[in-house]
Formats: structure tokens, sequence, C-alpha cells
């Protein structure tokens, strides 16, 4: 494989860690809008609420312990096989979410934010696969395309969501959320190249 062949590959891993970014910056959006009164709506109270935020939320402890293991993990397994793991992981954990809403009981969130959390182990293999794969003069330039993917749809995604909610019901927001995860998840498995054998 020649410069420019390794050059347009690191492109490519770029393209697909920022599209990716971006679905999971759409349902996560989508999701928040919609997740209080979702628990709320399957009989919990309000301490569950918190509870759920506590075990798998974005600072949660699930989370905040799966982060130093995910960087020294891809370190050795290669990024693209944990992120794939993460992402499938992440498919089972809003399946379970979706499962709740069918059965109406809020039990089955328990197993799912513990998933979700563990889910974002892929955090510091996304951070490093942008930093593999950007060119060093444009590596700030490159974050800066990360960031914006995952914030952009925080414009439109919690109205959407919201909207969704209150004309269908939770059910159709968590097959979208659903379908987004399996669709980054499929993005990541079929077009991704890893990284860290080559180097």
């Amino acid at each position: 494989m020649n410069l420019t062949d390794t050059a347009r590959e690191k492109a490519a891993n770029l393209r697909v860690v920022i599209a990716g970014t971006f679905l999971y910056g759409l349902s996560a959006n989508m999701a928040k809008a919609i997740w209080q009164p979702f628990i709320l709506s399957l009989g919990a109270p309000m301490s569950i609420v918190g509870l759920l935020e506590s075990i798998g939320g974005q600072q949660g402890v699930v989370t905040s312990l799966i982060q130093p293991v995910g960087g020294w993990l891809s370190d050795r397994l290669g990024r693209k096989r944990l992120l794939v793991a993460g992402f499938l992981v992440s498919v089972l954990g809003v399946g379970l979410y979706v499962g709740a809403e069918i059965y109406k009981s809020w039990y089955w969130l328990l197993a799912g934010v513990v998933l979700t959390g563990l889910s974002l182990i892929v955090l510091p293999v996304r951070d490093s696969l942008v930093a593999e794969s950007a060119p060093v003069g444009r590596r700030a330039t490159a974050f800066s395309g990360l960031m914006a993917a995952l914030v952009a749809p925080g414009i439109f995604a919690p109205a959407l969501g919201g909207y969704m909610a209150d004309n269908w019901g939770f059910r159709p927001v968590l097959l979208t959320w659903l379908g987004l995860e399996a669709l980054r998840l499929g993005l990541t498995s079929c077009m991704l190249q890893e990284t860290v054998s080559r180097e």
C-alpha cells in the first residue's frame, strides 16, 4: 500500500467516524427530550430516574469506570473491533428500552442503562481514531468537525423527538433510536478500516 492509498484510507476512516458521531448525536438528542417522561410513564418514581442516570448516564458510574479500560483495550485489540463491540452493546441496550415500552415495565431499563453505559467504552477509541486518521496539520480541524457532528443535531433533534412522542407516543422515538444505533453499527462494521495493526 502506497502513501496515497494510506492517506485515502485514513480520510475514509475520518468520514466514517464523523458520520457515526452525527448519528449518535441525533439519537442521543432525540432520546434526551423524552427520557424522563418515558421513565415516569412506566410507573417509576422520580428517585428511579436519578438512579438510572447515576448508573449509566454520561457521567454515571458504569460510564466512568469503563473509560480507562476502553483506551487500554483498543491499543491491544484494535480500534475497529472495540468500536463494533461497543455499538453492538448500545443496540442491545436500546433494544431493552424498546422492551420496557412494550411490556410497560421500568425494570428493563436497569439492564438497559448498564449496557448503554458500557457502550461508551468507545469514546477514547473514537478520539484515537480521529487523531490517527487526520493529517498532523489538520488534527484540530478534524476534532472540530467531530464536535460539530456531535452537537449540531442538538439544534433540531430534541424538538423532533418531542414532536414524535406527542403525536405517536414513545415507541416511534425508541425505534428510531434503535434504528440509528443499528445504522451506526453497520456503517462502522462495513466501512471502517483498522489502524492499530498497521501502526
